[in-house]
C-alpha cells in the first residue's frame, strides 16, 4: 500500500484502541503488516519493485508517492484530529508506525540489512507482503477494490468504536 492508505487505515483501527503514543506506534506497525498481507496496489505493480530505493525511483513515482502521502495524511488529520478531536500526538505516532516499515525499506534498507535482526525483518516484510502474481488489469483492479474496501471498513470501524469510547 502507499503511505496515505496505511495512515488512514492504521488511524481508523488504532485511534480508539489506545491513548498511549508508544502502543499507538506499535499498533501502526502491526496494522501496516496486516494490511500489506492483503491484496492492494503499490509498487508491486512494477517489476522488481523490491529493488527500488528512494534514489532510483522514477520521478513520476516520487511525485505520486508524495502526493498520495499528503492526501492520506491531510485527510486523516482533518477527519480524526479536527472532526473527532483525537489526540494529535497519538495520531502522529500511529501514522509514523503505519509507514515505518516502508521508511526502512525505502531509506535504510542497505544499512538495516547489515545486522542479523535487520536482515530477518526485511525478509519478513518482503515475504509477508502481498505480491501481484500477474500484473493483468483484472488483478490490479481487484487489488484496488480490496484496498478501497479496507479503507472504508477502517473508517466505519473508527466511527462505530468511537461511540463506545
Amino acid at each position: 500500500m502507499l503511505p496515505g492508505a496505511h495512515i488512514i487505515i492504521s488511524n481508523g483501527i488504532s485511534l480508539n484502541l489506545t491513548t498511549n503514543p508508544i502502543s499507538g506506534f506499535i499498533l501502526g506497525v502491526i496494522m501496516h503488516h496486516l494490511t500489506d498481507s492483503l491484496p492492494h496496489i503499490d509498487l508491486n505493480i512494477l517489476k522488481n519493485y523490491n529493488e527500488f530505493t528512494i534514489k532510483n525511483l522514477p520521478k513520476n513515482l516520487k511525485i505520486l508517492l508524495t502526493f498520495e502521502f499528503l492526501i492520506g495524511f491531510l485527510f486523516s488529520l482533518l477527519y480524526f484530529v479536527y472532526f473527532f478531536e483525537k489526540n494529535f500526538i497519538l495520531f502522529l505516532f500511529i501514522s509514523l508506525g503505519a509507514i515505518f516499515p516502508d521508511l526502512i525499506m525505502i531509506f535504510f534498507k542497505r544499512a538495516f540489512e547489515k545486522y542479523g535482526f535487520g536482515r530477518r525483518y526485511i525478509n519478513f516484510h518482503k515475504n509477508f507482503h502481498y505480491e501481484l502474481k500477474n500484473n493483468s488489469i483484472k488483478n490490479v483492479i481487484f487489488s484496488g477494490i480490496i484496498e478501497i474496501l479496507i479503507i472504508f471498513l477502517s473508517i466505519i470501524f473508527f466511527n462505530l468504536s468511537s461511540k463506545f469510547v
